[in-house]
């Protein structure tokens, strides 16, 4: 029988940041990019615009960052508000995943395949939140009810949908590092207190993703007005659970959101791409002071 001492760790991080809007959680990958990471981002929100003017003043680092942008068109029928023709947001990005190839690009785009991509690379699905919608459009589209309400066997599709696909990310198949980012969905537990989780497809699957981490931040605002500053925390806070694979005593309350996502991967990791990073010491998050910091 293996003994414990001869185990190697399981090398590249997958972690999840989860976050109201507005807390940072899309704009804080600066860092990483910073340190020397590539980023590929499944890009469902739509909020990439603060990351690019974030970097405008390193434009080569912008070359280090491939996105494809998933996302379904509406009209109105009957006062409702339905897909335009087939939601093919959720199915167009599992397609990128699965074929390395961006859909309907033109000319073909080609990111490459997750399971080929080395510990330099962050796969970003930003958000879990919208994906999951998307993947709800997809199955009920699939099961002719875009003008009815979801019923059960339509939630449990949907949820299969999206934990398939964290179940797929946080697989030892896929080499590079994961990052999910994700809304907070306040859930009402048995002892009546409310927690939070990831926002997702329904509250069973919510409570299921962490299982799934060895790694949770929680992005947030510290303060109020002016004052405020955004940071990133690997501690609980307050409702909010997390969790990180990094020793307790090494980590702080908190990091400043423009250099929190580096600061971790180098307790984490123990060192980043990029040799000569050194994190801004002492600096006041950038959340704090430019309004829009992204999502």
């Amino acid at each position: 029988m293996p003994k414990l001492s001869q185990r190697t760790a399981i090398s590249p991080i997958k972690l999840m940041v989860i976050g109201d809007s507005g807390t940072g959680k899309t704009g804080a990958l600066e860092s990483l990019v910073r340190a020397g990471y590539k980023l590929k981002i499944l890009d469902f929100d739509g909020g990439l615009d603060y990351l690019q003017e974030a970097l405008k003043d390193v434009p080569e680092l912008l070359e280090n960052i491939e996105y494809a942008t998933f996302s379904n068109k509406f009209k109105t029928v009957n006062g409702r508000v339905i897909p335009k023709g087939n939601p093919k947001a959720w199915a167009d990005g599992l397609k990128a995943l699965e074929s390395g190839k961006i859909p309907n690009s033109d000319p073909e785009e080609f990111w490459g395949k997750p399971e080929e991509w080395g510990e330099d690379t962050f796969l970003v699905t930003d958000s879990l939140t919208m994906a999951s919608k998307a993947a709800m459009l997809q199955v009920l589209h699939l099961n002719g009810r875009l003008f009815e309400p979801p019923q059960i066997q339509d939630w449990g599709q949907a949820q299969g949908l999206v934990e398939g696909l964290i179940q797929w990310l946080c697989s030892e198949d896929i080499k590079c590092n994961v990052m999910v980012l994700s809304h907070i969905n306040f859930i009402e537990m048995a002892n009546g207190v409310m927690k939070g989780y990831p926002s997702a497809v329904g509250k069973a699957l919510s409570t299921t993703l962490p299982r799934y981490f060895n790694t949770i931040l929680n992005a947030t605002t510290k303060g109020s007005g002016k004052s405020a500053k955004r940071i990133i925390s690997p501690v609980p806070i307050q409702s909010i659970e997390t969790k990180a694979s990094v020793p307790v005593d090494k980590l702080p309350e908190s990091w400043p959101i423009e250099t929190a996502y580096a600061e971790f991967m180098l307790l984490a990791k123990g060192a980043v791409p990029n040799p000569d990073y050194k994190p801004k010491k002492n600096s006041q998050p950038s959340g704090g002071n430019k309004p829009g910091y992204g999502s």
